[in-house]
């Protein structure tokens, strides 16, 4: 078994992206290709689809070191990455993969050197929802997703979409602690210069 590969399609500047955004679940299942057909049938073009969430799970056989190390490809619905593309373009559908960044709890979990930390207690951080912020200014969280952005790209989908490019914005945030010292450098100037090594 070998599985299928998938090209790219090259979009203009001026293309219009008119979908909808399905699970990393949904888009193991036949209901991915159902959606396409209706989809195109009403005009749209568009597919998003989970390739990792804010739970940490990588929904497609990863073969990034760290997704093994953290357990994150343990449930993957997604079989044939490429197959499933390769099926969208056959449809004329543009595919996304969405990657939630640091917004991870399996990798806030597991690897809790590379978690948010509470200035207070010296324990992970979380808000109400739990632990699950990694800090963003670790050169091994950037790489981890950097490494399944280049796979991704790699596999044939037409576009990536990073979502939670961000530091935590609820719960108490002045106790969140990092690995920089944010009297001289700001959060800002961190997430842009990964968006410059992600570009």
């Amino acid at each position: 078994f070998s599985p299928m590969r998938a090209k790219t399609v090259p979009r203009k500047s001026s293309f219009v992206a008119k979908g909808i955004y399905i699970t990393g679940i949904g888009a193991g299942t036949k209901r991915i290709l159902r959606l396409g057909s209706e989809l195109r049938k009403l005009g749209g073009n568009t597919i998003v689809f989970d390739a990792k969430d804010m739970s940490g799970i990588v929904f497609y056989h990863s073969k990034v070191s760290l997704v093994k190390e953290i357990g994150a490809n343990n449930r993957v619905p997604i079989r044939d990455l490429g197959k499933m593309i390769c099926q969208l373009h056959d449809m004329g559908i543009h595919v996304v993969a969405r990657i939630v960044l640091f917004h991870d709890r399996l990798l806030a979990e597991k690897r809790q050197d590379l978690s948010v930390r509470s200035r207070s207690t010296g324990k992970l951080w979380g808000t109400k929802g739990g632990v699950g912020w990694v800090d963003p200014s670790l050169k091994e969280v950037q790489r981890y997703n950097l490494d399944l952005a280049r796979e991704l790209a790699a596999s044939g989908v037409d576009e990536i979409q990073f979502d939670y490019i961000r530091f935590p914005a609820t719960g108490n945030t002045d106790d969140a602690m990092y690995s920089f010292d944010e009297a001289k450098t700001t959060k800002h100037k961190v997430i842009t210069g990964f968006l410059k090594r992600a570009y």
